[in-house]
């Protein structure tokens, strides 16, 4: 824990010099010297820690130590959340409970039913008879003398009397003496009253905590305050991680200082993971503060005044539409860095070269229009490329759409090839200090960077999906490490010359070796199963194939995995030592696979990754436009170098003989050269559209083996329409006989 409590202080301690002595050990987030509505030291304080190690050596070194001639007790703060409480609750009860046996005994179970007086003041030396002789017109059918804790007896005494008429009778001896000392009556009804009373106490605290559930459980979101002022929204995101998958966190900054106010909201993608939050980190200790946990209300437009949108019921669908992409715009889902518009690229084409834009828009019969704007976005990629890097931004933090992003650094898209930089820094400047705006050649792609961080979420806020120069601004936010240091500069200059030392030989990947793992544990997870496997030797990657569930939204694991050592030996020596091993109560089965793991990549990166295969000059083509047709393709490919073939697979249940029929999506380009086929790769990878769909390549296999599996289900498949196709035949000459005889039966 990074709380501690310290006791017995002097009197006269001030909290700064507690603060003093305790900063030694580390960083202090909380430092605090109780004192009473007088303004005296309760000679007791609290201190928090930002890591748990600083308070453990504090706790170490200063307990039982001497603070003025005093010896002071340093303890480990304890957690009050909703969990703890109730344990506490249930043990106090139970102690009581105990307690009260011991002391009462047999005594106890009699309590249940009956007429009781209990008689308060008694002398110590009472006996039974004594008590039968103040009660001498009335029989009284038991008397317990009462005793405390020690066994003595403590002057209460409890008389039971057959009827509840004895019992009224009894009571008329209420304030008489016995023995000189004077006596109080009243009916024992067991604590009724009491009880009755701590009933209710407990239906409101139950109430209280329900309509909590019911809010939470309305919008998933936590308000949470008393956070250290230098907690950061990383720190938050990982306490509250824990209990379940995050959708949004934020930790509200001060406007001029950009310094934290020392709370934030957090937003659960499940309810259930709110509540759970709720009840187990409300009070709990993180950073050296006790955290206060409280539901939220879900966003509105109040809080959020960027996405405030006055849209009576007539309005349009566009308008709303609109509203919905402004919503939704930090989504990762939108982060296609090098996304250019069809219309920003004719504009880019007919600035640079100075052609007319019907020239550029016209399809003919032997140029396509939508080959020549796909070459010109090829053309205006490779220049942002080229201009990202000049300016000493990395292009290598785009291949991961998955890492982390920046809160102070924007890519605008789907900007007018028109734009200038001084438009750029007009429209953003309002919204606080800039630190550089870089505008490409084309005019079409720009990164603004803020000097703080809430003045550039404002901004992307409220400009995102607005038009300018009459089209929607498309921001997102850059990635993390988008800007490249004099260290990161030495890094890549030392691969590249380790690059051109090593030897030509075979490739890295082919030196490394995948496993298919199967019967797994739907509970374990990647960490469990990296762990089990690096026994052997250390592993690359290790994935546990998912699946996501309709109805919670959450990923299911399928069952199987895949397993990279980085040494082929490790990998043999994994299928013999762990065939058939134990996880999660699960007996493993290991295949050797061919499968090359590479997390968190985008198609992209996984395609440039096969460049290393050898003497390949074949081209997969995916995603293709089903109205593109096989000389488009060929006019696409054939800019960069001399092709053998293009092909384009028809979809197998359309009829061979049909003219002009259509082909399933994907292709085939086949080059003479692989250096054409190289440079064209490469070219067109990055984020080359064709009739508005991003054409997705990948390196052809050669084996021979892919290519009888494919001949041997293009068979299976054509028999199993022939099969279909002759039932049918069958079906339909049973029809014919059953019609024809209905015919002569009605001709009888």
């Amino acid at each position: 824990m990074s709380r501690l409590i310290v006791k017995n202080l002097p009197s006269n301690f001030e909290e700064k010099a507690l603060k003093k002595k305790f900063a030694e050990f580390g960083k202090l987030t909380d430092c605090k010297l109780m004192k009473n509505e007088k303004g005296k030291s309760r000679r007791f304080g609290f201190i928090g820690f930002q890591s748990e190690k600083n308070a453990e050596k504090a706790l170490e070194k200063l307990n039982n130590s001497l603070f003025l001639n005093q010896k002071v007790c340093v303890e480990i703060c304890k957690n009050f959340t909703a969990e703890l409480k109730k344990k506490e609750k249930k043990e106090k009860v139970d102690d009581k409970k105990t307690t009260n046996k011991k002391d009462e005994g047999k005594s106890v179970e009699h309590h249940k039913d009956g007429y009781w007086v209990k008689m308060r003041g008694c002398p110590y030396s009472v006996t039974e008879s004594q008590i039968k002789d103040f009660f001498v017109q009335l029989q009284v059918k038991q008397i317990e003398i009462l005793k405390n804790k020690e066994g003595n007896k403590s002057g209460f005494v409890l008389a039971e009397f057959q009827s509840e008429k004895d019992q009224k009778q009894a009571m008329k001896s209420n304030k008489d003496y016995l023995q000189g000392r004077y006596i109080e009556l009243q009916v024992y009804q067991q604590n009724f009253k009491t009880n009755l009373a701590t009933k209710l106490n407990k239906k409101k605290k139950d109430v209280k905590f329900e309509e909590i559930d019911e809010d939470i459980s309305e919008s998933g979101r936590l308000f949470v305050r008393n956070l250290a002022f230098s907690c950061t929204e990383e720190d938050l995101l990982k306490l509250f991680e824990k209990v379940g998958p995050v959708s949004e966190n934020t930790i509200i900054c001060d406007g001029q200082t950009d310094e934290s106010c020392g709370y934030g909201f957090i937003t659960y993608m499940m309810p259930e993971h709110a509540i759970e939050a709720f009840n187990s980190l409300d009070g709990s200790i993180f950073q050296g503060r006790m955290l206060h946990v409280l539901p939220s209300k879900p966003k509105t437009s109040d809080e959020k005044p960027e996405f405030k949108h006055h849209y009576s019921n007539t309005s349009s669908f566009k308008q709303q539409k609109e509203a919905e992409l402004k919503k939704n715009a930090e989504s990762s889902h939108n982060w296609n860095t090098l996304f250019i518009g069809g219309n920003a690229v004719a504009d880019a084409i007919v600035e640079k070269y100075g052609a007319d834009k019907m020239e550029v828009l016209d399809s003919t019969k032997t140029h396509s229009a939508a080959v020549r704007l796909a070459l010109g976005e090829t053309e205006i990629v490779q220049d942002t490329k080229k201009f990202l890097a000049d300016n000493n931004i990395s292009l290598e933090s785009f291949n991961y759409p998955d890492s982390k992003r920046s809160k102070n650094v924007i890519i605008a898209k789907n900007l007018a090839a028109s734009t200038t930089s001084g438009e750029l820094r007009n429209k953003f400047d309002k919204y606080g200090k800039l630190k550089r705006v870089l505008l490409a050649p084309a005019g079409t792609t720009a990164v603004i960077e803020f000097v703080k961080l809430s003045e550039a979420k404002t901004a992307f806020m409220k400009e995102a999906y607005r038009n300018f120069h009459h089209k929607p601004l498309y921001l997102e936010w850059a990635p993390l490490d988008i800007f490249k240091t004099t260290e990161d500069e030495n890094n890549n200059d030392k691969k590249d010359d380790e690059k051109d030392t090593k030897p030509e030989g075979p490739s890295s990947s082919a030196e490394t070796m995948t496993l298919f793992v199967k019967n797994l544990n739907f509970d374990t997870k990647q960490e469990d199963m990296k762990k089990h496997f690096e026994q052997i030797g250390p592993v690359i990657n290790c994935i546990i194939s998912q699946k996501k569930n309709l109805r919670s939204n959450n990923m299911l694991s399928m069952g199987y995995g895949f397993v990279e050592y980085q040494h082929k030996k490790d990998g043999l020596e994994c299928m013999k030592k762990l065939q058939g091993s134990e996880l999660d109560d699960h007996n493993l089965e290991l295949k050797k696979s061919e499968k090359q793991l590479v997390q968190k990549q985008t198609g992209r990166k996984q395609a440039k990754n096969q460049e290393n295969v050898d003497d390949i000059n074949k081209i997969v083509v995916r995603n293709i436009p089903f109205q593109a047709n096989k000389h488009e393709i060929r006019d696409l490919f054939e800019t960069f170098g001399e092709l053998k073939t293009v092909r384009l697979p028809t979809k197998l249940n359309q009829n061979l003989n049909e003219a002009g029929s259509q082909h399933r999506g994907f292709g085939f380009v086949d080059f003479v050269t692989r250096e054409n086929a190289k440079t064209a790769f490469e070219a067109l990878c990055q984020s080359t559209h064709l009739y508005g769909r991003r054409l997705v390549l990948e390196w052809a296999q050669t084996d021979s083996s892919n290519e009888e599996s494919l001949k041997r289900k293009n068979t299976e498949h054509y028999n199993t329409l022939s099969k279909k196709s002759k039932s049918i035949l069958k079906v339909d000459r049973f029809e014919e006989s059953l019609n024809n005889v209905a015919d002569n039966n009605d001709s009888d």
